[in-house]
């Protein structure tokens, strides 16, 4: 478990230069915290899912790995979880699920906030070593994120009032990381 109020959040906030246009908020915050902002008809959760599932889909693809989709009872498991650590100031894993699943922490949420979390949990494979395939604490969200079984995701996100900073939820099934499987289901990238 990690404490958010310690600061440790700080590490998956965006390094990227990128343009404006990326970096304009989805929404404005409003005084409503019942659940995601939205913007006009489209909520800022429906926005941030289609752009994780399309970062997803792009890395998986270099992996031999067949697109995911997205689950509305993943969606919706995320999205409790999510909002669970958005109360509690903690960062840590659900328990007991049958689910996989990845976290995530960033300061704002931006048109390319998805592809932003994907592409720190797939950084991860510059750690990975496919001669010697298996489970490490240090390459479990890569290895997640392009496991071949795997077939459906959803997302969750919520913003944590007292550090303002938006937490991350992606579950997925069948789980990735088992134990056995990594040389069928980690292919490095083609």
């Amino acid at each position: 478990m990690i404490d958010l109020k310690k600061g440790i959040f700080s590490v998956f906030q965006s390094q990227d230069a990128d343009t404006e246009e990326k970096k304009k908020p989805l929404s404005k915050p409003t005084k409503n915290t019942s659940g995601p902002e939205t913007r006009g008809d489209i909520s800022s959760i429906d926005l941030l899912r289609q752009s994780c599932l399309n970062a997803h889909n792009e890395k998986r693809a270099k992996h031999n790995a067949p697109p995911l989709t997205l689950s509305d009872d993943l969606n919706e498991m995320a999205q409790k979880w999510a909002e669970h650590l958005g109360k509690t100031d903690k960062f840590e894993h659900s328990k007991g699920g049958t689910a996989g699943e990845n976290l995530a922490a960033h300061s704002h949420l931006a048109i390319d906030t998805g592809e932003v979390i994907t592409n720190m949990w797939y950084h991860e494979i510059k750690l990975y070593d496919f001669n010697k395939q298996g489970f490490s604490m240090a390459t479990g969200h890569f290895t997640q994120v392009v496991w071949k079984s795997t077939s459906e995701m959803g997302v969750g996100m919520a913003k944590n009032e007292n550090l303002g900073i938006y937490v991350f939820v992606a579950n997925y099934t069948p789980p990735g990381n088992m134990l056995g499987s990594f040389e069928q289901n980690v292919e490095p990238a083609a």
